[in-house]
């Protein structure tokens, strides 16, 4: 579409969008509401299928319109009271200095989630209606013995607490500043626990905790354990602060490595890599070669044109997950699955790199396919062994989909990384083969799912129609959207890279790391991996209703990487 085009698209929908609200909350009557939405469809001008969908987004907009100002009227007297009662409380407060941010940073967010940050359709979930609790990055940083907490303090103080997202308090949709002065006491704390499965469990309560809002809502604790047993560092933030790759970049100034750039160690493209940290040397030769073939460009064009829509209907067509051991009944999915505010932390065992290059080199794939493809034999074998699940024995076709996490490129500096810090990622969906009894076919159709998350005009496609829906879209119409679409799936991976070498955390008076936990909650089964210093770690974040044996499942993760390095 030719920009003067878009544009004036975009105009049109921003007065459609002026003009139902204006009519809504003139408080027309019912009848003379419809008259008004059946003759602005039939003004609309476009082909038939162009007249179609506008009218059918008409007619939804309208309808949604009406139900959130119902809502809203019969609650206008609360709001207001809360309101004098906020104001109230900040006016009486001794701490209220509220040094209020830009305003261009004040950027409109999901109310009862991810505060503040830009609106995305992934945080939109109904936290309510689900159950859900305020999200949190949690991670436990393993030691054979923590650093000085002291020491982690200073290194905050220095290198985040300028940054405004670490010396603010979240207070509704802003960022305001109420403490000068960082309070070590209130953000550096230690506990003792006396075994390692100990640490694992106070991590998870942890995760599952909200912290006081009167202050900037990040923890460190340091997690002392006796001797023989690792000790740990539990760094507990909300998720407003920013995302694992945004937290990475903001804390690499901490991160002592040989050579002095840590972020250079880390194995990213160097689209996601801040300019100070790309790897140089590589070469476009290949890429070059094809552009000078005429069928192998038509070729490229007609398959990335595919691609582009693959992505943008993506989460219009995906259906309920079938109704398996490792789920929950479709009846609870449907339409929304709430939150069991039960939640278990399992660690699998640890997988060394050497094993995967094995298996990338049997396949000829990358590292995020056989991440993906072992979770999925590894759920398959569960459901055969612990689950007995009938439609697998049988052979039949089951649908089985994961959530995944894909970090975006963001703005950082050598001297300002805490810039970094943002929610700037995109969700999608990808189908994994778990009726595949066939290794070796699992892995082809995992990688034939995943093709699309590689190519930039399915990514296009994606975030084409999550800031179309955000942009045009009622905030009850993206509740409903978001929740519906999260419902509908098993599990969601995430796989975030740390450095390939030993790092020292902090880099001064520091101690060297020895493996990463990640620790996030979610609606539904979460498997976080971190790859570092040559070992890939996953954990495992589930309800213990439903994946009983959780140990179990980590040993088949571990069996089926094993294989598939194994295999010829």
């Amino acid at each position: 579409m030719k920009p003067k085009i878009r544009i004036a698209e975009l105009t049109r929908l921003q007065e459609e969008n002026t003009e139902l609200r204006r009519r809504v909350e003139a408080g027309a009557s019912e009848e003379q509401w419809e008259a008004w939405l059946r003759d602005a469809a039939d003004k609309i001008q476009g082909c038939w299928l162009e007249r179609w969908w506008k009218q059918r987004l008409l007619f939804l907009k309208g309808q949604i319109l009406q139900e959130e100002w119902g809502i809203r009227s019969a609650t206008q007297v609360l709001l207001k009271q809360q309101a004098a009662l906020r104001a109230l409380q900040r006016i009486l407060s001794p701490k209220a200095m509220t040094s209020w941010l830009p305003a261009a940073m004040l950027w409109p967010v999901r109310t009862a989630a991810m505060l503040p940050g830009k609106r995305w359709i992934g945080e939109k979930v109904p936290s309510k209606r689900m159950n859900m609790f305020e999200p949190y990055l949690t991670t436990i940083l393993w030691f054979e013995k923590a650093p000085d907490l002291t020491a982690i303090a200073d290194a905050f103080e220095k290198h985040l607490w300028p940054c405004h997202r670490f010396n603010s308090c979240i207070d509704g949709r802003q960022w305001v500043r109420r403490h000068e002065q960082m309070d070590r006491g209130f953000h550096f704390v230690e506990e003792h626990c006396e075994t390692e499965s100990a640490v694992e469990e106070f991590a998870m309560r942890t995760q599952l905790q909200a912290l006081p809002a009167d202050h900037p809502r990040w923890r460190i604790i340091r997690v002392t354990t006796p001797p023989g047993q690792p000790s740990a560092i539990v760094i507990h933030a909300h998720h407003a602060l920013g995302d694992g790759l945004g937290m990475l970049f903001a804390m690499s100034p901490m991160l002592g490595v040989e050579g002095g750039n840590p972020l250079s160690t880390v194995p990213l493209p160097n689209a996601i890599l801040p300019p100070f940290a790309r790897k140089r040397g590589q070469t476009g030769g290949e890429t070059r070669r094809t552009r000078c073939n005429l069928g192998g460009c038509l070729s490229t064009a007609f398959k990335n044109i595919r691609y582009f829509f693959r992505g943008f209907f993506v989460m219009m067509v995906t259906g309920h997950d079938t109704e398996l051991g490792i789920n929950e009944q479709l009846q609870k999915r449907n339409p929304l699955l709430p939150f069991s505010g039960k939640r278990q932390l399992t660690r699998f065992p640890v997988v060394p790199l050497s094993l995967i290059k094995k298996a990338r080199e049997n396949h000829n794939c990358t590292l995020n396919d056989i991440v993906m493809a072992a979770v999925t034999g590894a759920f398959r074998k569960y459901c055969l062994e612990v689950c007995n699940e009938e439609r697998l024995q049988r052979g039949d076709q089951v649908e089985f989909k994961s959530m995944v996490m894909i970090a975006l490129p963001r703005e950082c500096s050598a001297s300002e990384p805490s810039i970094a810090l943002r929610n700037k990622m995109l969700f999608t969906s990808v189908e994994l083969p778990l009726s595949e009894p066939s290794q070796a076919a699992r892995v082809r159709k995992t990688v034939e799912g995943l093709n699309g998350l590689k190519s930039a005009a399915y990514m296009s496609g994606v975030k084409l129609f999550s800031d179309f829906v955000a942009n045009i879209a009622p905030r009850a119409f993206l509740n409903k959207a978001a929740g519906e679409t999260w419902s509908k799936h098993t599990v969601l991976v995430t796989n975030v890279p740390c450095t390939s070498v030993p790092l020292t955390f902090p880099e001064e008076s520091g101690e060297v790391l020895r493996g990463i936990s990640v620790v996030i909650a979610n609606v539904m089964s979460q498997v976080s991996v971190v790859s570092y210093n040559g070992n890939l770690y996953a954990t495992l974040v589930a309800d213990p209703d439903l994946i009983r044996e959780a140990k179990k499942l980590g040993e088949l993760w571990m069996s089926e990487i094993k294989e598939l390095a194994a295999e010829q």
